[in-house]
């Protein structure tokens, strides 16, 4: 049987520990560009799930986006419709948790999507980072 005293100095030092560990991960910056997507295709809207890999508190404010065609191996930006744009309320979003959204194409861009290659990317901001971050991947539209 384990003295009083090993017991009590095993608990103090896994208390220092686990401070130690916690106070690092609040201190580290969070990483770039660790939101993972996916994007589907569903009839005719566009569905993007995101996570957020993380370690810290996201802003995913208007699900700000931007999308672009690859023509001849080359990314091209699809323009926006004029007067679109994204909803001003934003929420947070902790980390290894996640959420989605649905884009209409057709009230989002100047023109109908053709099939073929694309990119999204994603823009959001960490707390206790003062710059904006993002995520991008690309998915094939039929």
């Amino acid at each position: 049987m384990l003295s009083n005293n090993v017991m009590l100095a095993t608990g103090v030092w896994y208390r220092i520990v686990t401070f130690f560990l916690t106070a690092v991960f609040m201190l580290l910056p969070a990483r770039p560009g660790a939101v993972a997507l996916t994007v589907t295709q569903e009839d005719t809207q566009i569905v993007v799930t995101y996570q957020n890999n993380t370690h810290r508190e996201i802003d995913v404010g208007g699900d700000r986006f931007s999308l672009e065609k690859e023509t001849d191996g080359q990314w091209e930006a699809v323009p926006f419709r004029e007067g679109f744009g994204f909803r001003e309320i934003g929420h947070s979003v902790p980390p290894t948790l996640g959420d989605s959204f649905t884009i209409r194409p057709e009230l989002a861009f100047e023109e109908p999507l053709s099939p073929g290659r694309y990119r999204l990317t994603f823009y959001y901001d960490c707390y206790g980072t003062e710059n904006e971050q993002s995520a991008a991947t690309e998915f094939d539209l039929t």
